[in-house]
């Protein structure tokens, strides 16, 4: 089930806000889920919208994968029970100068933490059998299958369109992807530690000119 709210997007300020419960028929599985949404309008030219989303999984069950080796060795399919928290922060710019010139600003930072409690078989029969040796870990003694998942990306476009169907785009893109054991850090340090990875930026530059094959015709 899931209930929402939004206010009127005219105003120089409106929220749209919702909040959801999924209950799945195996085992203790639940989850739920919230999002926020604030878009502020400063002016007819400048938009600002500042979103914020979160995920809970609590006893989900899919396949395990490993990110590190572990010390035991399994020649079946692996199943996992797991908790996972996923959050989503983004914020949004848009800027319009001119009738034909415009920017627009694009950040959001993705973040999964995914920590195991158990560990199953995946049987002929699609049914799992507990395994209740297997501890999943490595050499470290942390779980090979625990993960913090981080992916920091920056869009930044100018768009001048200077004829009709005619266009330049500029183009900046920042990227940061990084991964860790560290599931029990909250959001804001887990971001912190991500900034400190260096980030991959490139530029690019589109040009789109239209070319009218009647007039071209017509000269000739």
């Amino acid at each position: 089930m899931r209930t929402w709210f939004s206010s009127n997007y005219q105003k120089r300020i409106a929220v749209d806000a919702g909040i959801g419960y999924v209950s799945v028929e195996r085992g203790n599985w639940w989850e739920w889920n919230y999002d926020l949404e604030f878009r502020f309008r400063i002016s007819n030219q400048l938009n600002i919208i500042h979103g914020w989303n979160q995920q809970i999984q609590f006893n989900s069950e899919g396949y395990a994968v490993n990110f590190s080796s572990p010390t035991e060795t399994f020649d079946g399919i692996l199943f996992g029970n797991r908790d996972r928290l996923t959050t989503t922060q983004s914020l949004g710019i848009d800027y319009t100068i001119t009738n034909r010139i415009g920017m627009t600003f694009r950040l959001r930072h993705y973040n999964a933490k995914i920590e195991y409690n158990s560990f199953s078989e995946l049987l002929e029969n699609g049914r799992l059998n507990p395994l209740e040796d297997y501890s999943g870990l490595d050499n470290s003694g942390n779980s090979a299958y625990d993960i913090n998942y981080n992916a920091f990306t920056i869009d930044m476009l100018f768009r001048w369109v200077f004829l009709p169907g005619s266009e330049i785009n500029l183009v900046w893109k920042n990227s940061i992807f990084s991964s860790d054991k560290n599931v029990n850090d909250d959001y804001w340090l887990t971001l912190n530690n991500t900034l400190k990875n260096g980030p991959v930026n490139t530029i690019s530059l589109k040009v789109i000119y239209w070319l009218d094959a009647q007039y071209l015709k017509k000269n000739n």
